[in-house]
């Protein structure tokens, strides 16, 4: 924050000297920028600069989840197969339902509940145990396997069907319930868990160097995942390249080769990070 400020007064400073009647507002994410908009409405005609800091609330979590695994991991271990799904329950499934509650009833845009930012989030905690439990009881538990796919359709369905339930009621589109703290978000990525999971013996049977090369990208993925938004930040809501536009803002095959082409450049510059000794750790 005094970085900031002293960002603004210098920039103050520069507006003053050049006698300029404009105004500029440094906001520190998007966080910043929520607090602006419901604190100081008058400011809504003043130009915000926000710079690509959107993806980077993950980090924290990654502090506090790499900090508290191996006590989560030794509880896990005490617990028998009823405790260790009560505690799924309570730290996961709840949370995500709470959160999902304005969405569902009230599709007023707003999610119940913003605790993850520097406080560690105890649906987190919960995607561990629900990992660690699917990994421990998929291949035995028929009932587990067969739950796949009416997981995946549940999820994908209630995720479209509370985003159409949006754009009637609002006439725009949204992507808040694509968050993976939201209910169809978590159905969905339990039944693919579980259906790549059913799948393991296949994939064990990869060609080597076809899983190789699916573990060297599995490795960069967080990588790409902190860098894509900066890079979208860069080249913005458009790109043109040999006279051909494509957005993200656009149709939808514009929107999925703007989207192909981000994660593109995201992969290769992480890639060659990857191979620096003092950043391979930040990309990997």
């Amino acid at each position: 924050q005094a970085i900031l400020d002293t960002i603004q007064l210098e920039i103050n400073q520069a507006v003053l000297r050049a006698k300029d009647h404009r105004r500029l507002i440094l906001a520190p994410g998007n966080y910043g920028l929520d607090y602006l908009h419901e604190t100081y409405p008058q400011f809504a005609a003043i130009p915000v600069k926000r710079g690509p800091s959107d993806p980077l609330w993950y980090a924290y979590q990654l502090v506090w989840i790499y900090s508290l695994a191996p006590f989560f991991f030794k509880l896990y271990s005490v617990l028998d197969r009823t405790w260790r799904q009560r505690l799924i329950l309570v730290s996961l499934l709840i949370p995500c339902l709470l959160s999902c509650y304005d969405q569902v009833f009230d599709l007023g845009g707003q999610a119940y509940s913003h605790s993850f930012v520097q406080i560690f989030y105890i649906g987190f905690m919960g995607f561990l145990f629900l990992g660690r439990y699917l990994y421990d009881y998929a291949p035995a538990d028929n009932r587990l396997k067969k739950a796949a796919l009416p997981l995946i359709v549940l999820g994908f369905g209630l995720t479209m069907l509370l985003s159409w339930l949006y754009l009637v009621k609002h006439g725009k589109v949204t992507h808040q319930y694509f968050s993976e703290l939201s209910i169809g978000p978590l159905l969905y990525g339990t039944g693919v868990f579980i259906l790549f999971y059913r799948g393991k013996p296949a994939f064990q049977n990869m060609p080597e160097k076809l899983r190789h090369a699916v573990s060297w990208l599995a490795e960069r993925a967080i990588g790409i995942y902190f860098l894509h938004h900066a890079l979208i930040w860069y080249f913005g809501t458009s790109i043109t390249i040999f006279g051909f536009t494509i957005s993200r803002t656009g149709a939808w095959w514009s929107a999925i080769l703007y989207t192909m082409f981000i994660w593109c450049i995201a992969a290769m510059t992480v890639s060659l990070l990857s191979y620096l000794p003092g950043i391979r750790k930040l990309v990997t």
